[in-house]
């Protein structure tokens, strides 16, 4: 069984661009015959014997007895899933990096009155266009930042930066 699960794991992390090597982890979801919920134990490459069946008993016992405290030697021990994962390192990923570009300024779109309970009410706020936020930017709350997906809000004593891959990095102050 496992075999063949191995064999079209790797063709499948073949097909997905990966050339290096493929890393094969087997386990079991093992519980207590009658009971409702599993533990994982892991299981070692090649064809499996009887000292391994042996050994899986006695890890499923050490984590059922971690678990939960006590672990029954004299249990019914049934497998419920037998499972692969296979592990390959796809081709590296650059992200791009945005060049520093204009200033803080060049971004602001207004102000608006917003709530903040810790300057006891509203305070007028600058608001910020998330797209034109340069890398290097640093923005001081209180302050908004609109962009299609969301709007941050950073409250008054927290910073924010704008990194090389025009990320917005916000720092929250207690």
């Amino acid at each position: 069984m496992y075999r063949e699960m191995e064999r079209q794991a790797v063709q499948v992390i073949r097909e997905s661009a990966v050339s290096g090597p493929v890393t094969l982890l087997r386990s079991a979801e093992a519980r207590y015959a009658g009971q409702g919920y599993e533990l994982a134990v892991g299981l070692p490459l090649g064809d499996l014997g009887p000292r391994d069946m042996t050994r899986l008993r006695d890890d499923f016992d050490r984590a059922y007895a971690a678990r939960y405290g006590y672990a029954s030697a004299a249990g019914q021990v049934e497998i419920v899933n037998w499972r692969l994962s296979a592990v390959g390192a796809g081709p590296r990923l650059e992200l791009p990096r945005h060049g520093r570009g204009g200033s803080l300024g060049t971004a602001m779109k207004g102000r608006r009155a917003a709530y903040f309970p810790e300057k006891g009410g509203y305070v007028e706020t600058p608001v910020y266009d998330r797209y034109r936020l340069s890398p290097g930017v640093d923005l001081y709350g209180p302050a908004i930042v609109e962009e299609r997906e969301s709007t941050t809000v950073l409250p008054p004593g927290c910073g924010g930066q704008v990194d090389e891959f025009g990320s917005l990095l916000v720092e929250v102050q207690p």
